[in-house]
């Protein structure tokens, strides 16, 4: 419907787990090297746990394509079925002539030489058993004994079970300890995080052939992160229904109006897959509490060994993009203040000043620098750059700004984009930028974060926020008032949905005192970050 208004070869967020959309977040990584290891080393059983729409069946599809004819699959659909059903279900994938009414023993006779040719042939033998949660403990156990099915040089038959954060709490029951024990590797996936729903849903419109700007708007794309919780399924089922309504209204780009009523449209199928991830992060353990005690025996395995053979075997037909996995996913609408680094000041060409403040006098070191929560902020300062200069680049047909800024800096977020738009004067819009066009992007730092005003001294550029009645604002001004200072917000205009409001905090006698104050106000999140 959409694809030719768009340019789209085809529809870029159909919920079917194509391969070629699989985007590699620092999960997904995790998860495929584990399970490549685990059947290229003949390791037995292989965990996968995620909650619902978080890309299982698409990592797993993306390892079979991998090994091309090298492997023979069993894939289990539908987990409520009894061992002997299992069995005769993994005969006929196979192709094994047995008996219709052969007993148990007798299948996995015929199993065992089937398994013992292949493994002398080179090949692999793999049974995935997808949404495994709903396996009952007594067919978990006698999964458990088709691992016995080994020789001298490893299992026979590798095992995948992959399921829902549930699978867990039932693989933590104490008659189920054998096969805990069994369990070689483990790799859990987790919701992305806002920079990696960016790099997602650009990475599955350029799979899709679209060769334009930026189609979604920055304030969209926090909204979808609230709404989605970084669930890629909810992601696509918003995006699409976007395009669509978007397509309707001649739209070429996708505003936050359009998601707004995406997100009502959708509002039943969004709401139930929230309220299922959040029944199973509920029902499902800690990962001290059930997945430790998998992780004890696996997880090194899991992470160092996969990711080192993996990298060393093969690369990936599928780039990852340029992210940063942190430990919490961040918040969609805050905008971080950079951490200290040195750089080149550019002057503040927002005409709209600040009112000058008490005289630099004023400026006294806070009595007690501690250490700031993540609630207390709008936003935590970037990742430092190794780089101390600034990078030029030459804008490409079908570079957005927050791709670039994503590649330079580890994140794109308001700051970083109000610091690279004063960097580039001629830079009028953040959403649309010209092909050819050069772009300066500064390293960040104190001295980045410095701006003059006229005839006003010095300020500082703490952050760039979407709105000052967001969690923490009052919190940070109140920390800016308690050194003695003022706080001022000025209306910035970023892009094309409306304004965002630049931080200030200000009048400086000298450039050295704003930076060292910058340093301070920092300094407390950084060291608590270490």
């Amino acid at each position: 419907m959409y694809e030719s208004f768009y340019r789209l070869r085809e529809s870029p967020f159909a919920l079917t787990p194509d391969p070629k959309y699989l985007y590699l977040a620092d999960g997904h990584k995790e998860a495929l090297a584990s399970v490549a290891y685990g059947i290229q080393q003949r390791r037995g059983f292989v965990l996968i746990v995620g909650e619902v729409g978080t890309g299982k069946t698409t990592i797993i599809r993306h390892i079979l394509k991998q090994f091309g004819d090298r492997l023979k699959l069993v894939y289990v659909f539908n987990a409520r079925v009894t061992f002997e059903e299992l069995l005769r279900v993994t005969l006929r994938e196979l192709e094994i002539p047995c008996p219709p009414h052969a007993q148990r023993l007798e299948m996995i006779e015929v199993l065992n030489d089937f398994l013992l040719r292949e493994a002398a042939a080179g090949r692999y033998v793999v049974m995935i058993v997808d949404e495994a949660q709903h396996l009952t403990a007594s067919v978990l156990e006698e999964i458990r004994m088709l691992s016995n099915l080994e020789t001298a040089q490893g299992k026979l038959l590798q095992i995948v079970l992959a399921g829902q954060p549930e699978l867990g709490a039932k693989l933590a029951q104490p008659g189920l300890r054998q096969l805990r024990q069994r369990i070689a590797l483990v790799a859990e996936l987790k919701p992305l995080t806002f920079e990696e729903m960016v790099g997602y849903i650009d990475h599955r419109l350029k799979v899709a052939g679209y060769p334009g700007p930026a189609l979604f708007t920055p304030p969209a794309l926090r909204r979808i992160f609230r709404a989605s919780q970084g669930l890629p399924r909810i992601i696509n089922v918003i995006c699409d229904k976007a395009l669509i309504l978007g397509y309707a209204a001649g739209a070429r780009r996708i505003k936050r109006r359009i998601i707004a009523q995406a997100i009502e449209d959708q509002k039943v199928f969004v709401d139930s897959r929230r309220r299922v991830a959040r029944e199973g992060r509920r029902a499902a353990p800690r990962r001290r509490g059930i997945l430790a005690p998998l992780a004890a025996a696996a997880v090194v395995a899991a992470v160092a060994g996969p990711a080192a053979w993996y990298a060393a075997q093969r690369a990936s037909d599928v780039a990852p993009a340029a992210t940063v996995r942190t430990e919490t996913p961040p918040r969609p609408a805050p905008a971080p203040a950079p951490r200290p680094e040195s750089g080149t000041a550019v002057a503040m060409t927002d005409p709209r000043r600040a009112p000058a403040v008490e005289t630099a006098a004023a400026f006294t070191p806070e009595p007690e620098a501690r250490a700031v929560a993540d609630e207390d902020l709008p936003s935590l300062p970037p990742l430092d750059l190794k780089s101390r200069e600034t990078v030029e680049v030459d804008v490409a047909p079908g570079d957005t700004l927050n791709g670039l800024v994503l590649q330079r800096y580890g994140r794109a977020d308001l700051t970083i984009l109000d610091v690279v738009k004063r960097a580039n004067p001629g830079l009028r819009n953040v959403d649309l930028i010209e092909v050819g066009r050069r772009l300066r992007l500064p390293p960040l730092g104190p001295a980045a974060m410095v701006v003059r005003g006229e005839d006003r001294g010095w300020a500082v550029h703490l952050a760039t926020v979407a709105s000052t009645s967001q969690p923490g604002f009052a919190s940070l001004r109140a920390r800016v008032e308690r050194a003695g200072l003022k706080l001022h917000v000025v209306p910035v205009r970023l892009g094309e949905d409306g304004d965002s409001y630049r931080v200030l905090v200000g009048d400086f006698a000298t450039r050295e005192q704003a930076e060292s104050y910058y340093r301070r106000f920092w300094a407390p999140t950084t060291a608590s970050s270490r």
